[in-house]
C-alpha cells in the first residue's frame, strides 16, 4: 500500500474517531439535561479528537518517502485537497450545543432536550384575603395560607370565579381554617375536593351549583356548616360528614346542608358518619327518600323520634350495638329495609317504630326488650312471625296481626 493511500486511511479513521467521541459527547448532554446533572467531562471530546488527529498527522509527515519524481511530487496536493474535503465535511458534522432559548415553549416552561415539561403551567395566581390561590392547566384551584377565606356573593365573586367552568380539583392546604360563602359556587365540572384538618366551618353555598360533583369527604376538624352548602349538587352521589345538622353541638336535620329533604339530590345514596356523636337526633333523616345506605358510627347510643322515617330507599341499615334507646317511629315508612336487629340493651320498642315497613320479613328482638308500643309492626305485610323474648311484659295494641298470633 502506498504512503498516499496510508494517509487516506488514517485521514478516515481521524474522521470516525471524532465523530465517535462528539456522538458520546451528545449523550452526556442529553443525560445531564434529563437528569439534571450540572457536571461537565474534565477534557472535552473535541479537543480530545484534536489531539488525536494531531498526533496521526505527525506520524504521517515523519513517515520516510522514496518517491522524488514529479508525478509523486503532485500526489500530495491530491491529498492535500482530500484532506481539506475531509475536514470540512467532519465540520459540518459536528452538532452544535442545544440552545436554551430553543429549550422553552412559548409559555416559557423550561423544557429538556427530549422535550417533557419540567414544572406544571400556572394559568392564574392571586391573593383572596390572607390566602393565596393558584390554578393549573390541568385544572387544580389550589387555596393556600393560614385564616379564614373570604365570603363572597353574587356580585362580589371569588378572584377565580371567571375560570369556575376550568376547576376540575380543588385542594384546600393546611393552615386555612375556613370555606367562604359561595367560594366554589358554579364549578360545573368539578369532581374532587380534598379539604385539610385545619378546616372548622364551611359557608353557606360554598359548593352550590357544582352540578359535576359526585363524592366528597369532610374532615372530622368541621364542627359546623352554613346553610345549603351543596345547593343543586345534581350529581352527588356519596358525602362523608363528621355529624348532622348545622353543627356538631346543636344538630339538627342532615338535609340543612341542602336547604331542605326536597332539595336533596335524586342521586344521593350513600352517607358515612364518621364523628363521635352519641345520637341520631330526632327527623335527622326524615324524608331522604333515594338514601339507600347510611352509615352510624359506633358512637351512637340513641335513635330519637323518627329519625329515619320516609326513608323508603333505604335497603338496609345496622344499628350499633351501643344503641340503648329508639325512638317513636324511627324508622316508620322505610319500605325499602328487608330485616333488622336490635341491639341488646333496648328495652322498648316504641309506637309506630316500624310502621308501613312493607318489605320487613325478618325482625331480630334482644331478651333486654320489655315492652312493645301501640302500632310498632303495624302494616308490615311481609312479616309473617316474630319470635318475642320471655321478658316482654306489656303489648300495646294495634300491632301487626302476626305479633297478636304470635303473642296468643
Amino acid at each position: 500500500m502506498s504512503k498516499y493511500s496510508r494517509l487516506a486511511l488514517r485521514r478516515l479513521f481521524v474522521m470516525v474517531l471524532s465523530v465517535a467521541m462528539l456522538l458520546s459527547q451528545f449523550n452526556f448532554v442529553v443525560y445531564a439535561a434529563e437528569n439534571g446533572d450540572s457536571g461537565e467531562p474534565a477534557v472535552s471530546n473535541e479537543a480530545a479528537a484534536a489531539d488525536t488527529a494531531e498526533d496521526l498527522s505527525d506520524d504521517v509527515v515523519a513517515e520516510p518517502t522514496d518517491q522524488t519524481t514529479d508525478e509523486s511530487s503532485a500526489e500530495p496536493d491530491e491529498a492535500s485537497d482530500e484532506e481539506a474535503t475531509v475536514d470540512d465535511g467532519l465540520q459540518e458534522s459536528i452538532p452544535e450545543e442545544p440552545d436554551e432559548q430553543l429549550m422553552r415553549n412559548e409559555a416559557g416552561v423550561v423544557r429538556g432536550v427530549t422535550g417533557t415539561a419540567a414544572t406544571k403551567d400556572i394559568v392564574d395566581s392571586g391573593t383572596a384575603g390572607n390566602l393565596t390561590w393558584s390554578l393549573d392547566s390541568n385544572g387544580v384551584l389550589t387555596i393556600s395560607g393560614s385564616g379564614d377565606m373570604d365570603n363572597y356573593s353574587y356580585s362580589n365573586k371569588a378572584p377565580w370565579a371567571s375560570y369556575a367552568t376550568s376547576i376540575k380539583k380543588i385542594i384546600i392546604e393546611d393552615g386555612v381554617t375556613s370555606i367562604g360563602t359561595r367560594a366554589f359556587e358554579d364549578c360545573s365540572n368539578l369532581t374532587m375536593v380534598t379539604i385539610s384538618d385545619s378546616v372548622t366551618f364551611i359557608s353557606s353555598m360554598a359548593f352550590a351549583y357544582c352540578s359535576g360533583l359526585k363524592t366528597i369527604t369532610i374532615p372530622n376538624s368541621v364542627t359546623s356548616f352554613g346553610g345549603i352548602v351543596f345547593d343543586e349538587c345534581a350529581s352527588l352521589t356519596k358525602i362523608t360528614l363528621p355529624f348532622i345538622g348545622k353543627s356538631l353541638e346543636e344538630g339538627g336535620k342532615f338535609s340543612f346542608i341542602f336547604g331542605d329533604a326536597s332539595m336533596m339530590p335524586t342521586t344521593l345514596t350513600d352517607v358515612v358518619i364518621t364523628g363521635n356523636i352519641t345520637e341520631i337526633e330526632a327527623a335527622a333523616f326524615s324524608g331522604c327518600r333515594y338514601l339507600k345506605r347510611i352509615t352510624i358510627p359506633n358512637s351512637v347510643t340513641s335513635i330519637g323520634t323518627g329519625a329515619f322515617s320516609g326513608c323508603s330507599g333505604l335497603s338496609s341499615l345496622s344499628i350499633p350495638s351501643g344503641v340503648t334507646n329508639i325512638g317513636a317511629s324511627a324508622f316508620s315508612g322505610c319500605t325499602g329495609i328487608y330485616s333488622i336487629s336490635i341491639p341488646n340493651g333496648v328495652t322498648e320498642i316504641k309506637s309506630n317504630t316500624f310502621y308501613s315497613c312493607s318489605k320487613l320479613s325478618s325482625v331480630s328482638i334482644p331478651d333486654s326488650v320489655t315492652s312493645i308500643g301501640e302500632s310498632a309492626f303495624y302494616d308490615c305485610s311481609s312479616l309473617k312471625s316474630i319470635s318475642l323474648p320471655k321478658n316482654v311484659t306489656s303489648i300495646e295494641r294495634k300491632h301487626s296481626a302476626a305479633a297478636a298470633h304470635s303473642q296468643a
